[in-house]
C-alpha cells in the first residue's frame, strides 16, 4: 500500500463523510481530499430534510465532526467536470470515490406532466431548503393540490405545503420562503398513493405529524382503509405497517363536526394517475383506482377518477445526474459498478475510480444506511491499494507532495465553511433561531473568502522571515476583533499545520472561527470554561502528546502545570495574574513546546513583535 494514499471524495453529503470516516478508520494515515459542487457541506441533510425537522437535520453534529479531522481537506464550490475532470483526479489520486448522491426528480411519462403548474417534488424541496442554484421564488397559487407518492418526501411536502409559516418562523427557512408561504391560498392537498395503506412507504412517525399540525386537518375515506387479502399478509409481518393503519383508522374515525381547519389533507390509496388535464396550465388529475393481484402487484381496475386541482408535486423518487467523464447507466440511473468499483461498458473496473451513495445503488434507504454501503466500497478500495498486482492503467500518481488542487483558487475550504455556518448562526440568533441561511451563492462564497486585512499582510510578513511556521498570541477581549485575527490567519496562503493559534481570552464567536485542528493549541480564561470544554471535548481525541488544552485564571503564575498540559491532552485550568508579563511567561511555554517562534499580536494589532526565536 502506498505510504500516505491520497483519495479525493466527489461529494460532501453524508454518502461521501461516511467514506471518508471509514477509510481513515482502515487507513489512518490516508490523506482525503473532500470535493463539494455547492458552496456548503452535508449534501441532502442542508438541502433535502424540511425544515421543521431538526432531529434528522442533527446528524450534521456528527458529520461536522468527521469534516474537523486534520487528514480530511473540504474544497467547496467545486464542480467536477467542469473545474477539474474525473481523470484528472484519477492520474493524481490513489483513488476516486463518486458520492453524488441523486438531486432530480425521476421522471413521471404521464400526459399533461409537463404543463405549468406539474411540478418534480425535488424542486420545491430545493427552493424550501435555500439552495442556492434555484429560483428563490415559487408559484403557490392553487387552492387544491395534488401530490404523487407514498414516501417520506411526498408527506414533507404535503406537510409543509400545510404548515401555516408562522408554524416556520423559528426554522432557519430564509424570509421570502416564509413570505410566501404566508401567502399560500391553499386550502385542500390530496395525496396519492398507488398502493394500499399497508405497502405504503412512508414511516409511521412521519406519517403522524401530518396530523400533529396547527389548523390542519387530515381526512381518510374509512372505505380506502379496507385490507384485501395481501393488506392482511403485510400486517402480519410488518408492525410499522400496523402502526400506520391504526395512525389512519384513528383519523378516519374522526366525526366530520370536528374537522374544522382551515386547511385539510385528504390521503387517498390505491389510485394511480393516468393523465394531468389542463390546456395551459394544470386544471385537475384524472386516477385510476388500482387493486392487488395474487402476488400483491398493483394492477388498474378501469374505475377512473377525477380530481380538481390547481397544482400538481410529483414525488415518486430521486435520481443522480450523471458525473462527466464517468460512466453512467441512464436507465437506471447510477454508475455502473461491481461492489463500489466502477466498471466501463465491458465490464472492467475502471482504475482507481469507485461509487458510494445513491449514485452508487439508487435513491432507496435512508441517510444513515450509507454508511454500510460506504464500507463496502472503501472496503475494496483499500484491498486494491494493498494489491501487488495493483489494478493500474500506466498513469503516474504525483509523486512531489504538491497540491493538486492548488489552482482551484475560488475552492472554499472548511475555514471559509465556518464563516458561513458562524454568519447564518449570527443571523439565526437574531430570531432567536439557530441558523438562518444564506441563499445566494455568490453571498455564500463571499462570505467564506477572508478579507484582506493589515493583520493579514504583518502575518504574510511572519511568514516570509520564518516559512516553518509560528506560535500566534492574541489578548483579544471580549469585545476584542478575535473574528478579525482568526480571518487574518486563515487568508495566509501557508499550511494551516504550520500555524498554531492562541486565545488569551475568547468569545463565543471566536468558537466557530477558531477551528480545533488548524489552531492547535487554545488559550481561554476562566470566564468561557464551556468554551474550552467544547474545545477539550471535540480536538483533544486528535491532538499529539505535545499538545494540549490551557485555560487561564486569576492568581499567581504556576509554569509546571502549563507544561504538564502541553504534554497530554487533558484539560488543565492554570492560575494565572492578570499582568501581560505573566501571561507571556506561560505563551513562551506555547512556543518552546511547539518548537517554533512565538509571535504576540496585542490587542489593538498594533505590532508583531517577535517574543522567541527558538527553531
Amino acid at each position: 500500500m502506498t505510504s500516505a494514499p491520497r483519495v479525493a471524495i466527489v461529494g460532501a453529503g453524508p454518502a461521501g463523510i461516511y467514506a471518508a470516516d471509514i477509510l481513515l478508520s482502515r487507513v489512518p494515515n490516508a490523506r482525503i481530499d473532500l470535493l463539494e459542487k455547492l458552496p456548503a457541506p452535508y449534501g441532502l441533510v442542508r438541502y433535502g430534510v424540511a425544515p421543521d425537522h431538526p432531529r434528522i437535520r442533527k446528524i450534521i453534529d456528527a458529520l461536522h465532526d468527521v469534516l474537523q479531522h486534520p487528514s480530511i481537506r473540504l474544497r467547496a464550490n467545486i464542480e467536477v467536470g467542469v473545474d477539474i475532470t474525473v481523470d484528472e483526479l484519477r492520474v493524481t489520486y490513489d483513488g476516486v470515490i463518486l458520492a453524488t448522491g441523486a438531486d432530480r426528480d425521476m421522471a413521471l411519462d404521464l400526459p399533461g406532466a409537463d404543463l405549468p403548474g406539474s411540478f418534480g417534488a425535488a424542486d420545491l424541496v430545493a427552493w424550501y431548503d435555500a439552495h442556492p442554484d434555484v429560483p428563490r421564488t415559487w408559484p403557490l397559487a392553487a387552492e387544491s393540490v395534488a401530490v404523487l407518492g407514498a414516501g417520506n418526501v411526498a408527506l414533507d411536502v404535503t406537510r409543509i405545503l400545510a404548515k401555516h409559516a408562522a408554524d416556520l418562523d423559528r426554522t432557519d427557512t430564509p424570509d421570502e420562503v416564509l413570505d410566501a408561504l404566508a401567502a399560500n391560498p391553499v386550502r385542500d392537498i390530496h395525496l396519492f398513493a398507488r398502493r394500499g395503506p399497508a405497502d405504503v412507504r412512508f414511516s409511521a412517525l412521519e406519517l403522524r405529524e401530518l396530523g400533529e399540525q396547527r389548523d390542519v386537518d387530515v381526512i381518510v375515506d374509512p372505505v380506502e382503509l379496507e385490507l384485501d387479502a395481501h393488506g392482511e399478509r403485510m400486517l402480519e409481518q410488518f408492525s410499522q405497517r400496523r402502526i400506520i393503519l391504526r395512525t389512519l383508522r384513528e383519523w378516519a374515525d374522526r366525526p366530520s363536526s370536528s374537522l374544522t381547519a382551515s386547511r385539510r389533507i385528504h390521503l387517498h390509496f390505491r389510485q394511480r394517475p393516468v393523465r394531468i388535464l389542463g390546456e395551459q396550465d394544470v386544471r385537475g388529475i384524472e386516477m385510476e383506482r388500482t387493486a392487488s393481484d395474487p402476488l400483491g402487484r398493483m394492477v388498474g381496475t378501469g374505475d377512473l377518477v377525477r380530481h380538481d386541482v390547481g397544482a400538481v408535486y410529483r414525488a415518486i423518487g430521486y435520481r443522480s445526474s450523471a458525473v462527466p467523464g464517468a460512466p453512467f447507466d441512464q436507465v437506471s440511473g447510477v454508475v455502473p459498478h461491481r461492489e463500489g468499483r466502477v466498471v466501463d461498458a465491458d465490464g472492467v473496473p475502471i482504475p482507481r475510480l469507485y461509487a458510494t451513495g445513491w449514485i452508487k445503488r439508487g435513491p432507496i434507504g435512508l441517510i444513515g444506511s450509507t454508511k454500510s454501503d460506504a464500507a463496502q466500497t472503501v472496503q475494496h478500495l483499500v484491498d486494491d491499494l494493498a494489491a501487488p498486482d495493483r489494478i493500474g492503467d500506466g498513469n503516474d500518481r504525483l509523486g512531489d507532495g504538491s497540491d493538486p488542487l492548488a489552482h482551484l483558487v475560488h475552492a472554499v475550504d472548511w475555514t471559509g465553511w465556518l464563516r458561513i455556518d458562524a454568519a447564518e448562526r449570527r443571523a439565526g440568533a437574531q430570531r432567536g433561531r439557530e441558523r438562518t441561511k444564506l441563499v445566494d451563492r455568490s453571498d455564500m462564497i463571499a462570505t467564506a473568502t477572508p478579507k484582506p486585512s493589515a493583520v493579514g499582510a504583518r502575518l504574510k510578513a511572519a511568514f516570509r522571515t520564518h516559512p516553518a511556521g509560528i506560535a500566534i498570541i492574541t489578548a483579544a477581549t471580549p469585545s476584542g476583533p478575535v473574528g478579525l485575527t482568526a480571518s487574518s490567519v486563515a487568508s495566509v496562503a501557508v499550511d494551516p499545520a504550520a500555524i498554531m493559534f492562541s486565545v488569551t481570552r475568547a468569545t463565543g464567536s471566536a468558537g466557530a472561527l477558531l477551528d480545533a485542528d488548524t489552531f492547535a493549541v487554545h488559550l481561554i480564561d476562566d470566564d468561557h470554561a464551556d468554551l474550552a470544554q467544547t474545545f477539550a471535548t471535540s480536538g483533544a481525541d486528535r491532538f499529539t502528546p505535545e499538545q494540549g488544552w490551557v485555560t487561564l485564571d486569576s492568581g499567581e503564575p504556576h509554569l509546571p502545570s502549563a507544561r504538564a498540559a502541553l504534554r497530554c491532552r487533558a484539560l488543565h485550568t492554570i492560575p494565572v495574574g492578570s499582568s501581560t508579563v505573566v501571561i507571556a511567561e506561560v505563551l513562551e511555554i506555547v512556543a518552546g513546546t511547539s518548537g517554533r517562534p512565538l509571535v504576540y499580536l496585542d490587542r489593538r494589532f498594533h505590532s508583531l513583535p517577535i517574543h522567541s526565536e527558538r527553531n
